[in-house]
């Protein structure tokens, strides 16, 4: 089941803000922004 498109879903600020902090301390390579996921059953 798929959720509409007019769903918008929008990341746990407090989470990505770990995420980033880990990776900064880390020294990994980390990209953020806005993207677009899609899948396509055959």
């Amino acid at each position: 089941m798929y959720v509409e498109s007019e769903y918008l879903v929008v990341a746990d600020v407090l989470l990505m803000n770990y995420l980033i902090e880990t990776c900064k301390e880390l020294e990994f390579p980390y990209y953020y922004g806005i993207v677009r996921s899609h899948y396509k059953m055959k």
